[in-house]
């Protein structure tokens, strides 16, 4: 089974672990949220220009606007009266794009060169998704909880860019990052009654990351394809506030905000106006996105 594939089988969720678990809850709680999320952080690369006038029609900071919709997951367990175990996953939506631009002299850029006949189309897919399991710690009151674990992710994005001549694609590209490593942080009780419990919390993350990039210019010609490799030290830091309310005895309902930065990752527009990407297979790894949005969900005991 590929990991893509292991990825998808394993969890459809994202960011953060579920709202906290008090130290006196016993058996298993699951937690299901949606969520809305927004990402920014890409480089302005210019994407669409017209190299006459000049003219850049469109840039890759241009599709951080998309809101996307994703799905959070979690089931714990108490271990002790103090401590218990988390696995999560979490998808953070597919945000997919199209954008056409129809000016006369609209090209393609690439590493310096245009390429097209307007009108130029380009779609752009990215998505983020993990799994992982996490270890709390409560402090004796129960206010406070010191978190520890392991996550996998996958960060993954694809472009296709179209014109009015060149018949299936002007452009297409399929990048990865595969990211492997552990998380540490700590959550707290800020507020607690009957009924309702605001709580936040943070994370930080290291993970060995192995991310690819495969290309075709096809009207550049049938040598105008490869691929290019980089490996690091990918890192995330993660925030999230939320509030629960209680509606029956075991079932509550929560909803707040979260967000997740990653560093040094693989971005697809990014790889574009960098030469060493197709003449040395060197990708660039300096992608720094941000995640935000909010979360509504429902979580039940049993």
């Amino acid at each position: 089974m590929t990991f893509k594939k292991t990825f998808f089988v394993a969890c459809c969720s994202i960011l953060a672990i579920s709202g906290p678990v008090s130290a006196q809850d016993a058996g298993w709680q699951f937690n299901v949220q949606g969520l809305a999320l927004q990402r920014s952080g890409t480089d302005a690369v210019p994407l669409i220009v017209d190299g006459g006038i000049p003219t850049v029609y469109l840039s890759g900071d241009e599709f951080d606007a998309d809101l996307s919709g994703g799905l959070k997951f979690s089931a714990s367990r108490d271990i002790t009266d103090r401590t218990d175990l988390v696995i999560d996953g979490f998808f953070a939506g597919r945000m997919s794009a199209t954008r056409t631009v129809s000016a006369a002299g609209a090209q393609f850029t690439v590493y310096g060169a245009d390429f097209g006949t307007s009108p130029v189309s380009l779609n752009y897919d990215s998505s983020l998704m993990g799994t992982g399991a996490t270890w709390r710690y409560a402090s004796q009151n129960g206010n406070v909880r010191w978190l520890g674990g392991l996550r996998a992710m996958r960060l993954g994005e694809s472009m296709k860019v179209t014109d009015a001549a060149s018949p299936p694609n002007l452009f297409s590209g399929e990048l990865s990052n595969n990211m492997l490593g552990i998380q540490a942080g700590v959550e707290a009780t800020a507020f607690k009654n009957d009924r309702w419990e605001i709580a936040g919390g943070a994370k930080l993350g290291a993970y060995s990351n192995s991310a690819n990039f495969d290309a075709a210019f096809p009207q550049a010609g049938p040598a105008a394809v490869f691929t290019a490799n980089g490996y690091n030290v990918a890192t995330s830091a993660e925030l999230w506030i939320g509030a629960d309310y209680q509606f029956s005895k075991s079932t509550s309902l929560n909803f707040g905000y979260q967000a997740m930065l990653l560093n040094n990752v693989g971005l697809l527009p990014e790889q574009l106006d960098d030469l060493a990407v197709p003449i040395l297979g060197q990708m660039d790894m300096g992608g720094v996105p941000l995640y935000q949005g909010i979360t509504f969900g429902v979580q039940t005991n049993w």
